[in-house]
């Protein structure tokens, strides 16, 4: 099954990889802010904070989507998978 976005057809599938990876990127990275800074209100409710933890979850997406790692046709190796997936994590 397939769902139109932006007059392109996509597998649910990979977009229930791309949502629920973003999620994790993006609520690692609150984490990780929290950690830093030590206090609930300065980390996860800072406007900046916020921002810059969607800007890092964007670029690791895009970054994950232009070496083919939603491609489930390409990545049918593990080996494949773990060169496409340690190029992603250089970038």
């Amino acid at each position: 099954m397939n769902v139109k976005i932006f007059n392109r057809d996509v597998p649910i599938l990979t977009l229930c990889f791309v949502l629920g990876e973003g999620i994790l990127i993006y609520n690692a990275v609150l984490m990780a802010a929290f950690v830093r800074m030590g206090t609930l209100e300065a980390s996860l409710w800072s406007r900046q904070v916020l921002g810059k933890a969607f800007l890092i979850m964007l670029a690791c997406q895009i970054s994950l989507y232009y070496n083919e790692l939603y491609n489930l046709k390409v990545t049918d190796t593990y080996i494949e998978l773990g060169l496409r997936l340690t190029r992603a994590m250089g970038v």
